[in-house]
């Protein structure tokens, strides 16, 4: 038996990883889920487990590439829509092989010796795993007939089953499935019943939960912490019974720590802090002085307000959800005196920031003179301004919002290399961009650039003037570079995104390494390694090497 794991979409949409990752991916003591999910699989005999992502997400690379070698996980890049054909489905195995379809973000104990027994018994094309709904999370709207097979009741009742949320089938049977994009859920199961495919289900014994609902995520981690959960195993050590503390965590003399609870890889607790029984903080937190949790999960990068109360929350850097209520609704905060001070800015990136304003006035000084000859240059050459602005999105200083704009925005500036009517030919040169119609646009010969622009950009000193967004903070000498408003907007996955962690700069990583020689995707790869790897070191060995790079010109256009 073959298993596949899905963390394609959720509805969850909390934490910074929770607003753009499926619940699979949510963190339960220091690990995404799936992989407890996946041990838990690789135990109940399943010889093979593949897992399909929507994307790759950088943050959790780490963790996934010790599954894959510890675990022999197969991963796979779902593209769109399950119905699409993707090539992981291919590789599927025998056709006569049974394929367990599975949430990522299921957490179980549960035995599935009935489930396969059942299914080869029946020969039925879809079993069903089926529970009492005692956990949260669950609804008991489903029941099994006289011939055991599965049926809707119209409301939830009391005696009334849940679905496990796991689905086996065989594998020729599989691509009908999948067609109309098949997700392990209740709407994929109801359009199979209303195809007429026969649905067999089972009553499985043993401890099950779906962290995709907040009680199903809180009802885990209570699991987890009484440590009931052999496959979801803290990624810590016990340095007391029941108080699990993962390296580099900081924990003042004064807090108190009570049991069961987690404190995760880079988590800083401050003195009088209380961290009460069944609490979690993920990588990343910080609980100031005074601050007291009990039954809370605290997100990765939350930042807890000083001397605040919590109980049965889920916190995240700029809201909070009580998970007991119904129905559970998320209230935003960006008090920094409760939560969302997450985004503030440490004092040693604050020093960064201020030698690079120095060095920026610095060289503005310096550099005067020649300001003066190309502003001359570029007078003398066409129309038009010496200047040229617009509008450019930089760091993204606070957790990504659905519907919000990725990064701050600000006023870019440049020295003019193009006609003034550059902007307005955009939409008829488009057909000619070297990215072939990708996020970016670039022409290799672009007939806009004047005979003073191609001497600019061939020397870079057409972005002098951004010296001056150094200065007003909007930029760093190091960095990613500023995208327009256009191109942000385009960058709709979670590795791509990952960019605005990182500062906009004059020059970067990509720039160093060929500029629009690079293809879109090696550019976009390049400022997503940067922003998760900067350290003010590697910022100074990229300025250095800035120097022979624009001495080579290569790439520059």
């Amino acid at each position: 038996m073959q298993a596949i794991l899905t963390a394609l979409r959720s509805r969850t949409t909390l934490g910074p990883l929770g607003e753009t990752q499926p619940a699979a991916l949510l963190p339960l003591l220091g690990r995404p889920l799936l992989l407890g999910t996946a041990r838990w699989l690789a135990a109940s005999g399943c010889g093979r487990i593949d897992v399909v992502l929507r994307e790759r997400p950088a943050a959790l690379a780490e963790h996934l590439d010790e599954a894959t070698r510890r675990l022999g996980l197969r991963m796979h890049l779902e593209n769109g829509r399950t119905g699409n054909d993707p090539g992981w489905r291919r590789q599927l195995g025998e056709p006569a092989s049974d394929v367990l379809l599975c949430p990522g973000s299921l957490v179980s104990q549960a035995r599935l010796d009935a489930l396969h027994d059942l299914h080869q018994q029946t020969g039925s094309a879809l079993t069903v795993g089926l529970r009492a709904p005692e956990v949260s999370g669950l609804s008991g709207r489903w029941c099994l007939d006289a011939s055991g097979r599965l049926r809707e009741t119209p409301d939830a009742r009391a005696d009334g089953l849940a679905l496990a949320g796991l689905f086996l089938c065989r594998a020729d049977g599989l691509t009908e499935l999948l067609a109309d994009g098949w997700e392990p859920d209740e709407d994929s199961l109801r359009r199979a019943i209303a195809r007429g495919l026969p649905v067999h289900g089972v009553r499985l014994d043993g401890w099950l939960a779906d962290a995709r609902e907040p009680g199903g995520y809180m009802a885990a981690l209570q699991a987890a912490l009484a440590g009931n959960l052999v496959h979801h195993q803290p990624l810590a050590e016990a340095r007391t019974p029941g108080i699990w503390i993962a390296p580099g965590a900081r924990v003042h003399p004064s807090a108190r720590l009570q049991a069961p609870c987690f404190i995760g890889p880079g988590v800083q607790v401050e003195a009088d802090a209380v961290i009460g029984p069944g609490t979690s903080l993920e990588a990343g937190c910080r609980v100031e002085r005074g601050a007291e949790l009990r039954d809370t999960s605290v997100f990765p990068h939350t930042r807890v307000g000083l001397g605040t109360r919590w109980e049965q929350r889920w916190l995240f850097p700029h809201g909070e959800l009580e998970w007991q209520t119904t129905p559970v609704r998320a209230r935003a905060s960006d008090d920094e005196r409760v939560l969302g001070a997450s985004w503030q800015t440490p004092w040693g990136e604050r020093w960064h920031g201020w030698l690079d304003q120095a060095l920026a006035a610095g060289l503005i000084v310096a550099s005067a003179p020649l300001w003066l000859l190309i502003i001359l240059a570029i007078k003398l050459d066409s129309p038009g301004p010496a200047f040229f602005t617009q509008l450019r999105t930089g760091q993204d200083r606070r957790p990504y919002r659905p519907g919000q704009r990725q990064g701050e925005v600000f006023t870019c500036f440049k020295f003019r290399t193009m006609r003034l009517d550059a902007e307005q030919q955009v939409a008829a040169l488009r057909a000619r961009n070297q990215y072939r119609g990708g996020t970016f646009f670039k022409l290799e010969q672009d007939p806009r650039i004047t005979r003073v622009g191609h001497f600019l950009r061939r020397t870079s000193l057409d972005e002098l003037p951004q010296l001056l967004n150094v200065l007003w903070g909007d930029m760093r000498l190091v960095g990613n570079r500023p995208l327009p408003l256009y191109e942000a907007a385009a960058l709709q996955e979670d590795w791509q995104r990952t960019r605005f962690l990182a500062p906009a700069g004059i020059t970067g990583l990509w720039q160093i390494s060929g500029r629009s020689d690079l293809s879109e995707k090696e550019r976009l790869a390049l400022d997503a390694y940067y922003s998760v790897t900067r350290n003010f070191r590697g910022d100074w060995a990229i300025l250095l090497r800035t120097i022979p790079a624009l001495l080579r010109r290569r790439g520059a256009r």
